[in-house]
């Protein structure tokens, strides 16, 4: 698998993503994928677990807006839920 990366400056960088691939779950489940954001600003687990976690959650995907200082993840279905850096005003 290969992942986008878009940078400020208009240009994007492809790469191989770091982990393999995890099965999806069909219904996006928004309290499952707060469970995993959390558990991740807690240092609770790694990224790999954060990527399987999230998608047994439903999310077939996520963009990070760092100057937003926010976090939009999609569900299969056009669902999304937001998430706000720590911190950042909501």
């Amino acid at each position: 698998m290969r992942l986008p990366y878009y940078l400020p400056s208009g240009q994007s960088l492809v790469v191989a993503s770091p982990h393999e691939p995890f099965p999806t779950g069909g219904e996006f489940l928004v309290a499952a994928v707060q469970d995993a954001v959390g558990q991740s600003q807690r240092n609770e687990h790694s990224y790999c677990d954060f990527v399987r976690k999230t998608m047994a959650a439903g999310c077939v995907g996520y963009f990070v807006q760092i100057s937003g200082r926010r976090v939009i993840y999609f569900g299969r279905n056009g669902e999304s839920h937001v998430e706000h850096f720590p911190g950042a005003d909501a």
